[in-house]
């Protein structure tokens, strides 16, 4: 996991989910009750996705067909006064699909609040692990983020898939950066698996 600046809402978030929200929540009690809230966020689907550079905020790949995460699950406010959190911007997260399913209502950290030195991938395995720079109190919200992500079948053969394109010239440290940043601060970290050539532009700081 790294930190994410929180992006900019689409254009149109505030008329077509978050006004059209309220209003289907102030409808009836049972709206406000519902299993699940109506998804006006589908409407701007694809600008979510643009608006985090279609990168999963738990794993940290580049993931083109997310899904919108609610980072306060609507569990958690469902009949409460909180229930426009379902539509509120600052709430959203952007995530793999079998992730944010996986994520239920546990808590996970927020990337919006998490520093970038508290995890790190680990070279050769590709293993995620926190380096225990984190508050205390973010300790089980690390625990259940580490259970999906450290190891996980699903997110460790997108990561051996890029770290042996990397070897192998099919895919560029700056590809690398922008579609598996975890990956690429490892590299910089561990300048032994860099290419030769990366390994000169180190060396020289233009990397």
């Amino acid at each position: 996991m790294r930190h994410v600046d929180p992006p900019n809402p689409p254009n149109d978030w505030q008329t077509l989910v978050f006004d059209k929200g309220c209003a289907w929540l102030n409808e009836s009690t049972e709206n406000r009750n519902a299993k699940r809230p109506y998804p006006h966020w589908r409407a701007v689907r694809d600008q979510i996705g643009e608006a985090f550079n279609s990168i999963c905020c738990y794993t940290v790949v580049y993931v083109p067909n997310g899904v919108t995460d609610h980072f306060v699950p609507w569990s958690k406010v469902s009949g409460t006064a909180d229930a426009f959190l379902a539509y509120q911007w600052s709430n959203i997260r952007y995530a793999d699909g079998w992730i944010n399913s996986s994520k239920g209502d546990q808590p996970f950290p927020d990337p919006f609040a998490v520093e970038d030195n508290w995890f790190e991938l680990q070279l050769p395995s590709l293993e995620l692990h926190a380096t225990g720079k984190h508050p205390p109190e973010q300790q089980q919200a690390i625990d259940n983020l580490l259970k999906r992500v450290r190891n996980d079948e699903r997110v460790m053969k997108v990561r051996r898939l890029y770290f042996a394109q990397y070897k192998t010239r099919e895919r560029s440290l700056k590809l690398v950066d922008r579609e598996m940043p975890l990956l690429g601060r490892a590299l910089r970290n561990n300048p032994s698996f860099l290419l030769p050539e990366d390994q000169v532009r180190l060396q020289e700081g233009t990397l």
